[in-house]
């Protein structure tokens, strides 16, 4: 019995030590808090590419607007998730009415690249961002609504994050037995070629969607730069955001009710 005692004692001792058997009073690798909670239905985090840029996983076509993939969920405002394998995470919050908020950040479209570069930190300058948008906007795509939602970068390089909707007839029509409509969300990037900008092939898929038109213009499906781009490391301290559901969803980039 005595011998029983000290191990449990040692034990306590530990944990409260924090030494190596310190799982109890272990901070969360991260820690998200939405607020107002009354309006929060879940949330969920999820690491989308590899450390190299790649996609952690195939994009799932068949993907619904209420399901997305998460690497983690919790049904609560306030949500600590321990024990994240290293990464790069983005989250994403359902509220109570439907509406989709979700976090993400600027993934590296080079192995060498510095995922931290700051360049990709700010908006590029006025002149680049339009030009940009010119030719993003001069194309044709099967998409008949191409949005670019946001930029970043410099004279040199930019990203944009891309909302490509087609709501027209699709030959999904008469599988489904109504009109459907497609829902793209991309992150592309344009280099400068001795003045002239051009598309990188490669582009990093975000979601794909299909659904019915008549249900998908109602949703409210925005995005917010705050909600992405958390580091987990191996030897990295817990991460913390709290976070406030802007007053004004419409600020947000992204699909709104049309």
């Amino acid at each position: 019995m005595k011998q029983l005692y000290v191990l449990l004692a040692a034990a306590w001792l530990t944990g409260l030590l924090g030494g190596p058997g310190a799982a109890a009073v272990r901070a969360a690798d991260l820690t998200i808090r939405v607020e107002p909670e009354s309006r929060v239905a879940w949330i969920g985090i999820v690491r989308r590419f590899n450390d190299d840029g790649s996609l952690a996983r195939p994009v799932d076509p068949k993907a619904k607007f209420e399901a997305p993939y998460c690497d983690r969920t919790a049904r609560r405002a306030t949500a600590s998730f321990d024990r994240l394998p290293p990464g790069i995470y983005d989250a994403i919050v359902f509220l109570k009415d439907g509406t989709r908020i979700e976090g993400y950040h600027w993934p590296i479209f080079n192995e060498f690249e510095d995922p931290e570069d700051p360049v990709f930190q700010s908006p590029p300058p006025d002149e680049v961002a339009e030009i940009v948008r010119e030719k993003i906007l001069g194309k044709r795509y099967y998409e008949n609504k191409v949005t670019p939602l946001d930029m970043a970068g410099d004279e040199e390089r930019v990203r944009v994050l891309m909302q490509l909707l087609r709501d027209r007839k699709t030959s999904y029509d008469g599988q489904y037995g109504a009109p459907v409509a497609t829902l793209r969300y991309e992150i592309w990037q344009f280099t400068n070629y001795y003045g002239g900008w051009l598309r990188d092939k490669k582009s990093k898929v975000l979601h794909r969607i299909l659904d019915a038109k008549e249900r998908l213009r109602k949703k409210t499906w925005v995005w917010d730069r705050k909600l992405g781009g958390f580091a987990v490391g191996k030897n990295s301290r817990g991460i913390t955001l709290r976070y406030r559901i802007p007053g004004d969803l419409s600020k947000l980039p992204g699909l709104h009710p049309y």
